[in-house]
């Protein structure tokens, strides 16, 4: 069970007997941090006596998993368990060391009060959410491998930056591309080059497989696509989506992208609120990039056409802008729903397409 289909970054599962390795592994490596207030069990005795005291009606266990690999990342019990009209529990949980501090837990917790108000009667505390098929997730991987490569590089490309400014060399963070580092090494301490000639090395490396990984995607895109959605954008937008035919109506696009704006009401008081970024973070922002290039690329665009004398007035203010951008972005979204599933032609939207 997860959050939602886009953003949630764990899951939610019993634990089982297969669980046995891994679970006591990430325990005996948690035991400096859990101490002394959390116990787990560290040997497959300790651990047989855990599962079979989670297996009774009085108490549930639930591992807290990365939804990206499935690793652990905590646990959340439920103990003395009292049902009928005096309802009480006690709730526990513990993070492993190596998934510690990074907010897992929190979003672990919120899954377990979502599904305990789901089971009191509550169907709009969680949401129904599509699992994509063996292909879908395969290319969705291929495409999201490329974009940590690329988060990688700028990982590494900063660390250097920030050794260097340590010992008062400012650089961009293209410094170690070859040109720049000819002129740069010349100036810099012998050690000093040895430490970054290890990082970029890495760099080396990570570069030729990103640059691998965004030809791969750019060239599966079709030859017909609109003008101004280059082939690694379009690539990125249909694995992120999947299947177009998942969605019923515009208002399922909008939401999954999570580009509609809130509202606070209360009474016959009520108030716009910013964007929601609930949905598919990736999927959004792809469209907003997208939305900027039309801007250059489809002038015919009717869609352009209606938030152009915002976005060119000089006039506009920045939050203007902003608000045009995005109504382009969620309103591309749903154009691109209703030309993929055949609602619509590419003429009708004022589109010029590359053949």
């Amino acid at each position: 069970m997860t959050q939602n289909d886009g953003d949630a970054r764990v899951r939610l599962r019993p634990l089982v007997p297969d669980d046995q390795d891994e679970f006591i592994a990430q325990a005996r490596a948690s035991m400096g941090l859990h101490h002394p207030w959390y116990t787990m069990p560290t040997t497959p005795e300790a651990f047989q006596t855990y599962l079979a005291k989670y297996s009774q009606p009085t108490a549930e266990g639930w591992l807290v998993c990365l939804r990206d690999g499935g690793a652990l990342a905590g646990m959340i019990t439920i103990d003395s368990i009292v049902r009928g009209r005096f309802q009480s529990a006690t709730l526990s949980y513990a993070a492993f060391a190596p998934a510690a501090g990074r907010g897992y837990m929190s979003e672990g917790l919120a899954l377990v009060l979502r599904l305990d108000r789901y089971v009191a009667g509550n169907p709009k505390a969680l949401a129904t959410v599509r699992v994509p098929s063996e292909a879908e997730e395969q290319k969705r991987i291929e495409s999201r491998q490329r974009e940590q490569l690329k988060r990688e590089v700028q990982r590494v490309a900063a660390q250097g930056r920030s050794l260097l400014l340590s010992q008062g060399h400012r650089e961009k963070n293209r410094w170690w591309q070859e040109k720049r580092w000819e002129d740069l090494q010349p100036r810099l301490p012998a050690w000093l080059a040895t430490r970054l000639e290890t990082f970029r090395r890495v760099l080396a490396t990570l570069t030729v497989e990103l640059a691998a990984a965004t030809q791969a995607l750019s060239a599966a895109a079709p030859a017909v696509r609109p003008k101004g959605v280059g082939g690694l954008t379009y690539e990125t937008l249909e694995r992120e989506v999947g299947d177009w035919q998942r969605f019923d109506n515009r208002r399922q696009v909008g939401s999954y992208t999570g580009l509609c704006g809130g509202v606070s009401a209360s009474g016959n008081s009520r108030h716009q609120l910013s964007i929601t970024k609930h949905g598919n973070a990736r999927l959004r922002t792809a469209l907003v990039e997208m939305a900027w290039r039309l801007m250059l690329w489809q002038p015919e665009c009717k869609l352009v056409k209606k938030w152009a004398p915002v976005l060119t007035s000089g006039r506009a203010t920045q939050a203007a802008r902003k608000k045009a951008i995005i109504a382009i972005a969620r309103q591309m979204a749903v154009d691109l729903w209703r030309w993929r599933t055949g609602r619509v032609q590419p003429e009708q939207l004022g589109w010029t397409m590359l053949a």
